[in-house]
């Protein structure tokens, strides 16, 4: 009898390419949420504001599970953990498809938070303890490309008659990608079926060998606590800036601007677009610029970008504004993830992943709630400004945590 070869974490194509698909399915719900939000409203009669209810809802959800992650990936295996969450997805989409109330809304919404709360740290935290910078790109290049191909699906159900149809559709991708995933990874070995690598101590060769020698953080007792609270406050604002911008491009642009439904839809998608294109190239061309570079280099690019679509006099300069955006906000996340093992050390890479993870969640429902509730009190025509100051912060907070991480740590090499 045939048997499979063993297949170790996500080094083989047969398993990276599943997982990339996995993150296209788990940015398609979060990029639909903010294009569909217009004919939602409009459907169900909710007040404008009413999205940060979802958002929040999709928080909770997120959080239940990701803070959590690490013992979870680690008992039952990160191959289970995945199968699971991915199978999950298609209840929450369905329960969206077919609701009437808010409340109906919110429970779908959460129960897409949760499997996504266990999809993203599992994967992000295998991908960055082998130091594969190129393939955590590309998982959250397959992110974007699910938040760019979102607007456009959602234009696409709401010409045909109801927004309704584009979760159908996330259903269906869902059954198929989880499929494929349960599939490939079917006779893995660990630390695919079983625990999570940083839940061992490192060898006393591993621990002795300078090139693969984990950061310590001079001035905290060798624990990189204080650098772990630092990245998480970051990811609070930087994932608070990516989700905040396209789940406010499709309101700004109709409303403001009164584009049409499907230029919207059409200008939002060039904000994921430019998202997906700058993680796919970081993760694919090989360059000479590491995951620190890009962080920077991402973060003037995303207050560039929400500055032009401040300053924009029409609808041509705004969604400029949204590409450049969208370069930098790609940028930032992934390079960030993957400097996370040095910055902290190994033995807290899973549990941090997941609570900066966790923290990104929590910024991306607060400030985009946050920004709701301005905008319905001081009008629409704030979106830009709002944006910028936020792009600002979450700059800021990046080159605090590089200035640290140089000062405190001694950083180990990352693939490029």
């Amino acid at each position: 009898m045939r048997t499979s070869s063993p297949v170790r974490g996500l080094s083989q194509p047969s398993v990276a390419a599943p997982a990339i698909a996995i993150f296209v399915m788990f940015g398609l719900p979060d990029g639909m949420l903010g294009a569909a939000w217009p004919a939602v409203r409009a459907d169900l009669g909710l007040p404008v504001a009413a999205l940060g209810v979802l958002l929040v809802s999709n928080t909770v959800g997120f959080l239940l599970t990701s803070t959590a992650n690490g013992g979870l990936a680690d008992r039952a295996g990160p191959r289970i953990a995945v199968l699971a969450a991915a199978a999950v997805t298609l209840a929450g989409s369905l329960i969206v498809a077919v609701s009437r109330l808010l409340a109906l809304l919110a429970l779908g919404v959460l129960v897409l938070g949760a499997c996504g709360g266990v999809l993203d740290p599992t994967l992000s935290t295998l991908a960055s303890l082998e130091r594969r910078h190129r393939l955590l790109n590309l998982m959250h290049g397959g992110y974007g490309l699910g938040a760019a191909l979102a607007p456009l699906l959602v234009a696409v159900a709401v010409v045909l008659g109801s927004w309704r149809g584009a979760y159908v559709a996330l259903a269906l991708s869902q059954v198929a990608i989880c499929t494929w995933w349960g599939r490939a990874t079917a006779h893995a070995r660990a630390p695919l079926n079983g625990p999570l690598p940083a839940a061992r101590e490192p060898s006393a060769p591993e621990r002795s060998d300078p090139g693969t020698a984990p950061a310590t953080c001079r001035g905290c007792g060798g624990s990189g606590w204080r650098p772990a609270v630092m990245g998480i406050t970051t990811f609070f604002f930087v994932s608070g800036l990516e989700i905040a911008i396209g789940a406010w491009a499709a309101t700004y642009l109709r409303g403001p601007l009164r584009l049409s439904a499907a230029l919207t839809g059409v200008g939002v998608f060039t904000y994921w677009a430019s998202l997906t294109a700058s993680r796919i190239v970081a993760g694919a061309l090989p360059h000479r610029r590491g995951p620190r570079e890009l962080a920077l280099a991402g973060s003037v690019a995303a207050v560039a970008g929400t500055a032009v679509l401040w300053w924009g006099p029409d609808a041509l300069m705004a969604i400029a504004g949204l590409i450049v955006a969208g370069v930098g906000t790609g940028l930032v996340f992934p390079a960030l993830t993957s400097l996370t093992p040095a910055r902290v050390g190994p033995s807290l890479a899973p549990r941090v992943i997941g609570w900066q993870l966790a923290a990104g969640a929590v910024g991306a429902a607060v400030l985009s709630s946050a920004i709701g509730v301005g905008l319905q009190r001081i009008g629409l025509t704030m979106t830009g400004p709002l944006l910028t100051a936020l792009a600002i912060v979450a700059g800021a907070l990046t080159v605090a945590l590089d200035w640290m991480a140089r000062r405190r740590s001694t950083v180990a090499p990352v693939e490029r």
